[in-house]
């Protein structure tokens, strides 16, 4: 029982002693670390600064790859001599395309791209406004007709 009521008044006392010990030696820890010599292999190593060489950039090969895919080019066929109209045209991107296409006096048909117009014309290709077609070895071009009407802005046309 003596034992207990000495810890109880000389607690605190006890409890500071201790506490200083500890940062003594956390103290003493870090004064080791910041003065203990640096090893040989850790030590920094002057070297000759080297530049790295520079980038070269080979714009030709880069084109040559085709990155964006191979570019269309659109040679302008002329329109064609032959005894045909286009009445209509429906298009869609993706190739489900067909052209209303007739001759004087006889009703328009629907005609897709591969079949044969009258007068052993074949039709090769559908646009939003024209169509192409090979005749006797080659292309020519059929465009929808212009009207009068595609020539004015609205609310700008002739008036009566």
């Amino acid at each position: 029982m003596a034992g207990v009521r000495f810890a109880a008044r000389r607690g605190p006392l006890l409890l500071a002693v201790g506490l200083g010990a500890l940062c003594v030696g956390a103290a003493h820890g870090v004064w080791q670390v910041l003065t203990a010599p640096i090893p040989e292999s850790a030590a920094p190593v002057r070297q000759a600064a080297e530049r790295p060489a520079p980038l070269t950039v080979d714009v030709q090969s880069i084109t040559a790859q085709h990155l964006f895919g191979v570019p269309v080019t659109q040679t302008v066929a002329p329109p064609t001599r032959a005894a045909l109209s286009l009445g209509g045209i429906w298009f869609e991107p993706d190739g489900n395309a067909y052209a209303l296409i007739g001759t004087p006096g006889q009703p328009q048909r629907p005609y897709r791209v591969g079949e044969r117009l009258p007068g052993d014309i074949e039709l090769t290709q559908v646009h939003p406004q024209h169509v192409l077609l090979h005749r006797d070895g080659r292309e020519e071009t059929l465009a929808l007709p212009r009207s009068s009407l595609d020539a004015h802005p609205a609310g700008d046309r002739p008036g009566p």
